[in-house]
């Protein structure tokens, strides 16, 4: 579970580090190394330093994913007997006697932890003008070249990648074409078999799964980067009561774990005359409260970079709050802004423990038939769901990389 664990995630540190290096000025690195000072010394003493918000944040996010994941434990967990505390609440409200007060219990252990963390990253960036890099002069980010180390740097990311990713698929699409589960050999290459995308195709459920996923996907990616950008910009820039406790609030949905969080909302709209019980909104609902917390510390990452004489010049010059806010904020804060919707938009292909509780006839997502195949032990149907899934997602990725640079919403790497 560790491992597996440590691979799902290792894409996530990239993104969000990737969103604030291409928004770093590189004169401060410029400036250490016209002073004599090396690559390997201005990293540490200077790149690593101004990546503090980031690293941070990034490593806060990534610790309380781990204690809070679902998928992983009860995929591989609970089949070997092997429970955290993320199964131990789903299993007692799946499971005879249910104990909703159990699963409530452990969650303020959740709580508990992220508040902790919270408070450790405020320590960490109260003065956040030192990290602010990108001002009022222009800037291109650096690219070093790391000459002789260049072949040994794409090795280690081949490697990584290879077991990682390419491996696992290899195994997920050669189990795809068996008409049942075995281990590779030449033995059962006779017995490859198209019949299981053939069901795929042909499954109105399949087929409505994914037009579900994809509509809480877009609409959960676009309300949670607007909140987390604005809220970013109300913590970082201004300096009204009580924003503080507004980044906490919305911080501290990462402390519950996302079956609670599904528990919580099942019970708020069966009490309240609001029809969003058994829909797909409860589902955008969910997602967007889940993945708030990600899109602010994404974002507040990279506004901790960019100083406010930028928005100071453009209200003297006589721009209201919302012309400054989307001609100058936003562009700067384009690379986070991506990460934010992306990520929320994949993650509704991945995320179970929300669609496990809230979907109902005619609102059932991808996640779920997946566990539900599995659970049933028909594996190469499974694989062959989630070779189709990782395809899709990945056409749908690139294709909103490739219309936003278009567009110059997101910067090229270059």
């Amino acid at each position: 579970m560790i491992f597996v664990s440590g691979i799902d995630d290792f894409y996530t540190p990239f993104l969000f580090m990737a969103a604030a290096f291409r928004s770093m000025d590189p004169s401060l690195e410029e400036a250490s190394m016209a002073s004599g000072a090396g690559v390997v010394l201005t990293l540490r003493r200077i790149t690593l330093r101004l990546m503090l918000p980031a690293a941070f944040a990034v490593c806060l996010l990534i610790f309380i994913r781990g204690i809070e994941d679902f998928e992983i434990p009860a995929l591989l967990g609970i089949p070997a007997g092997i429970y955290v505390l993320s199964t131990e609440i789903y299993l007692s409200v799946r499971r005879p006697p249910t104990d909703f007060n159990l699963a409530a219990t452990v969650s303020m252990f959740y709580l508990l932890v992220a508040l902790f963390g919270l408070y450790l990253y405020f320590k960490s960036t109260r003065v956040t003008e030192r990290f602010a890099v990108i001002t009022g002069k222009g800037f291109r980010p650096r690219i070093f070249h790391l000459g002789s180390w260049r072949f040994p740097a794409a090795l280690s990311a081949l490697f990584l990648l290879t077991i990682a990713v390419y491996l696992p698929l290899a195994v997920l699409a050669w189990t795809s074409f068996l008409p049942w589960y075995s281990p590779p050999s030449w033995e059962m290459v006779q017995a490859l078999t198209l019949k299981h995308f053939r069901w795929l195709v042909s499954d109105d459920l399949i087929l409505s799964a994914f037009k579900n996923t994809l509509v809480v996907g877009l609409f959960s990616g676009t309300l949670v980067t607007i909140f987390g950008a604005v809220i970013s910009w109300i913590v970082i820039r201004t300096r009204v009561p009580g924003r503080r406790f507004l980044d906490g609030l919305a911080f501290s949905a990462t402390a519950y774990p996302s079956m609670v969080l599904g528990l919580a909302l099942i019970w708020f709209y069966l009490t309240v005359p609001i029809p969003f019980y058994g829909t797909l909104w409860i589902l955008v609902i969910a997602y967007v409260t889940k993945r708030l917390p990600t899109s602010t510390r994404v974002c507040s990452a990279v506004m901790m970079q960019i100083r406010s004489e930028l928005e100071e010049a453009s209200q003297v010059c006589g721009a209201s709050f919302l012309r400054t806010f989307f001609r100058i904020v936003s562009p700067l804060l384009t690379p986070g802004l991506f990460v934010s919707f992306v990520s929320t938009l994949t993650i509704t292909f991945k995320a179970l423990s929300l669609p496990v509780l809230l979907s109902r006839s005619g609102t059932e997502m991808v996640p779920l038939l997946i566990f539900d195949l599995f659970e049933s032990g028909r594996y190469s149907e499974v694989a062959a769901l989630g070779c189709v899934t990782i395809l899709f997602v990945t056409v749908l990725t690139l294709a909103l990389r490739s219309l936003s640079q278009r567009f110059g919403l997101s910067p090229s790497i270059g």
